[in-house]
Formats: C-alpha cells, sequence, structure tokens
C-alpha cells in the first residue's frame, strides 16, 4: 500500500477539525451548565432573602 501525501494530510485536517468541532461542544455544554448551576444558586441565595 502507498500512502500519497495529500490522503495523510487531508485525514490529519480531518481529525484536527472533527477534535476541534468536539472540544468546542464541550465547552457549549460545560459553559451553559455552569450558567444554570449559577442561576439555580442565585435563586437558592434569593429565597432565604426575606
Amino acid at each position: 500500500m502507498v500512502l500519497v501525501a495529500d490522503d495523510v494530510d487531508d485525514g490529519a485536517i480531518e481529525l484536527l477539525e472533527f477534535e476541534l468541532v468536539l472540544s468546542l461542544l464541550i465547552l457549549l455544554v460545560v459553559d451553559d451548565t455552569a450558567e444554570e448551576v449559577e442561576t439555580e444558586l442565585d435563586e437558592v441565595i434569593d429565597s432565604f432573602e426575606v
């Protein structure tokens, strides 16, 4: 089997693109969860204030 430079480069680029998209998705989920937790904490704190 002969590997052509273009094949290797395309595969590497596709892998990097996939990793980038996956990283961004993880960041969005973590960020969204952090905002939800912060909102819930604010509601709990507000419920104690009279």
